[in-house]
């Protein structure tokens, strides 16, 4: 009987994706040149992951063969009782393993295949048409987000007219602050019953109409497979005194999940106590996060292990940890205007890029700074160990002294002090990280932390990335780290210690 719920399994995950691909197929002339060859070579790897699949379905339940041997469709015709096998526990085994492979396979092309969403073609749009909206499957996903994302709102009291703002009393007054983040656990009345909400930081550079539109766009994700949690809506914080209403994201928060901690928690807890694979998962479902915020035209502007918020399971005998990216209070539409405005908190500052340092950045931001933030993120995961030092009563944060041996703190430039610092960054990855983490993911932390260099940038040059539909610089270079291995998916590469 488990044999057979497997070799379902394979064939319901074949479905999903024989559906991607005919979608892929009727607006393929509308890609461009690009993320065709991108596709191409990750398909390349899924005949080949199927299959391996076909043949050993083939060797389970019988049946004959197409005459070009095994084909991916022939899974779909295969039904039957399973052949008794004396090696039963090994065609288990087997099985299991090809689904894994599939599976992290289809994770894998879930990320670029919705780069779709960023293509301009009138025909991607009227092919969408027929899908039926509300489905969690990709097709409508990507319709309602491809919706969203086109919508414009021609002013903000329109906009607050909307069904994007929670009632007031949708709150219970239990809730639990996250220590360090500013966002809040509470207990809310969604569909009738008591659930977890996650309350974020309040937004405070973002314009109206771009929050709700992040709203709405995030309303229709996946948490498991975005690395974002789905969006309930916006709420309203007075405050008391003055005119003043500042909107918060309200997110859900499954009910399979349980032990929220910061990611700061996480890096602070030593790598001994975290397996290898539960690091390189976290890696990915972080990259995975930014990858979509991109996609849908956003840019973050503020990661950092404080916006980095992980759950455990609660099920017995689940230890691996779910992370979800949040701190939207200072995201903008990537073709915003951005505001050349910052701080001088040291703390935050390590997660910037040294031209986005400061009272007044030197630098518009980018999409490279959020890759370069999501490298410094990287980097802490992979040594297990925090960059600042949080002290005890409240006490202003300490830099670890692993990384300011060799950065000058009595330097009164400040600019000098932070190109200082990211040079130690990308020093202290390529001295510690090979032993602990092995050279491709040291690699793909370098080529984060050094993504805007002018020389040695293992991007190449920005031309490169840039396409006439006008699928943004930073995606590309997101999906050019995500390629890195022989044309394998990086995803791949994070989440198997094996290759390492």
């Amino acid at each position: 009987m488990e044999i057979r719920e497997t070799i379902l399994q394979i064939e319901s995950l074949w479905l999903k994706i024989q559906r991607q691909l005919e979608f892929l197929k009727e607006v393929w002339s509308s890609l461009d040149e690009e993320y065709q060859i991108h596709q191409n070579t990750v398909l390349q790897v899924l005949h080949r992951k199927a299959q391996a699949a076909v043949t050993l379905i083939d060797s389970i339940i019988g049946g004959t063969r197409s005459e070009d041997g095994s084909s991916i469709r022939s899974i779909l015709l295969k039904r039957g009782e399973s052949k008794r096998a004396k090696y039963a526990i090994i065609v288990k085994n087997n099985l299991k393993s090809a689904l894994v492979d599939l599976k992290e396979w289809a994770d894998t092309f879930d990320v670029s295949w919705f780069l779709i969403l960023r293509s301009a073609g009138k025909d991607i749009d009227q092919q969408l048409k027929p899908v039926v909206l509300g489905k969690m499957e990709p097709l409508s996903i990507l319709k309602t987000l491809r919706e969203a994302i086109a919508s414009e709102s021609s002013s903000d009291s329109q906009v607050e007219n909307t069904t994007i703002f929670l009632r007031e009393d949708f709150f219970l007054d239990k809730y639990t602050t996250l220590k360090n983040s500013g966002a809040e656990i509470r207990l809310g009345r969604g569909s009738g019953e008591e659930s977890q909400y996650l309350v974020d930081q309040q937004s405070s550079m973002s314009t109206l109409s771009d929050r709700c539109k992040l709203a709405k766009i995030l309303r229709t994700v996946d948490p498991y497979s975005f690395g974002i949690l789905k969006c309930e809506g916006l709420v309203k914080e007075p405050i008391p005194g003055t005119d003043l209403a500042p909107t918060r994201f309200a997110f859900v928060i499954p009910k399979s999940l349980q032990q929220p901690q910061l990611l700061r928690t996480f890096v602070m807890s030593r790598s001994e106590r975290h397996p290898l694979d539960d690091k390189f998962e976290l890696s990915k479902q972080l990259a995975k996060a930014i990858m979509f915020v991109h996609s849908a035209g956003f840019v973050h502007k503020n990661i950092r292990p404080e916006t980095v918020l992980l759950f455990y399971p609660n099920q017995p005998n689940e230890n691996s940890c779910f992370a979800f990216l949040i701190g939207f209070e200072s995201f903008r539409l990537a073709e915003g205007n951005t505001v050349l405005q910052g701080d001088n908190i040291w703390e935050r500052n390590i997660y910037r890029h040294p031209t986005r340092q400061g009272m007044q950045p030197g630098m518009d931001y980018m999409m490279q700074h959020d890759i370069y933030s999501l490298g410094v993120c990287l980097l802490e995961i992979g040594l297990g160990e925090s960059l600042t030092l949080p002290q005890a009563g409240g006490q202003e944060s300490q830099p670890n002294p692993l990384l300011f041996t060799n950065v000058d703190l009595t330097m009164k430039d400040r600019r000098k002090k932070a190109f200082q610092t990211k040079r130690a960054l990308v020093l202290l990855a390529q001295e510690r990280l090979p032993s602990l983490m092995g050279r491709k993911y040291t690699e793909i932390v370098v080529t984060c932390l050094t993504c805007l260099d002018k020389t040695d940038n293992l991007f190449g040059d920005e031309e490169d990335f840039l396409d006439e539909d006008g699928v943004l610089v930073g995606v590309r270079f997101i999906e050019k780290v995500k390629s890195f291995i022989q044309g394998e998916p990086i995803m791949t590469a994070l989440a198997d210690s094996d290759r390492f």
